[in-house]
C-alpha cells in the first residue's frame, strides 16, 4: 500500500513539473516589426513587375537588390543597398500587373514562429462602378523587416490574404 501511494505521489509531481516546463518548449508567434521603404502603384521607371500574379520577393543581402531593379522606386533601390543586412532584410510584396488604377497594396502584419515568416497582406481593389484611371499599374509594398531573434538559416514565407494562403517560398536569411 506505501509502495503505491509513493508512486501516485512521485507521478503527480512529475506531472507538475512536467507541466511547468513544457509551455516554455511550445515556440510562441512573435510579431515582427516592419518599416515602409515604398509603396506605390507604379515604380516610376517606365517598366513594371512582369507577372499579372501576386509575388513575394525576399531580399536578404545588397546584391539581392538588383532582384527589384525597375520593379520599384529608384530611390528605394538605393535604401536597399544601404540596409543593415545583419540585423533586418527586406520583402516586396507585388500585386501583380493590373490594367486599370485603383488597386493597392498594404501590408498589415509581419509574424514569425519557428523557421516560418507569415506576411499578412490586403490586396486592394476598385470598387464595381467607381471610376479609375485607364493606365497599367504594378502596385507594391517594399518594407525592411527586423530578423526574427531565434533565426534558422532557412525560412519558410508565407504570403497571406484574408486567412487565405497565396504564395509560400523558402529563403535563406544570412
Amino acid at each position: 500500500m506505501k509502495k503505491t501511494n509513493l508512486s501516485v505521489v512521485l507521478a503527480a509531481a512529475l506531472l507538475a513539473v512536467l507541466g511547468a516546463i513544457l509551455p516554455g518548449c511550445r515556440s510562441q508567434e512573435r510579431e515582427l516589426a516592419f518599416e515602409t521603404i515604398d509603396r506605390r502603384i507604379s515604380p516610376g521607371t517606365g517598366e513594371y513587375y512582369e507577372s499579372r500574379e501576386p509575388a513575394l520577393i525576399i531580399i536578404a543581402t545588397p546584391h539581392e537588390a538588383a532582384q527589384l531593379d525597375n520593379f520599384v522606386n529608384p530611390e528605394a533601390i538605393e535604401h536597399l543597398k544601404g540596409m543593415d543586412y545583419d540585423n533586418y532584410f527586406a520583402l516586396a510584396v507585388f500585386q501583380g500587373w493590373k490594367f486599370s488604377g485603383g488597386y493597392e497594396v498594404n501590408l498589415a502584419r509581419i509574424s514569425s514562429r519557428n523557421n516560418q515568416i507569415t506576411v499578412e497582406v490586403n490586396f486592394q481593389e476598385p470598387l464595381p462602378g467607381f471610376q479609375r484611371t485607364d493606365q497599367v499599374t504594378s502596385p507594391y509594398h517594399l518594407v525592411e523587416v527586423e530578423k526574427p531573434a531565434a533565426l534558422e538559416n532557412r525560412q519558410s514565407f508565407v504570403l497571406r490574404e484574408n486567412g487565405n494562403t497565396v504564395i509560400t517560398i523558402e529563403a535563406i536569411l544570412r
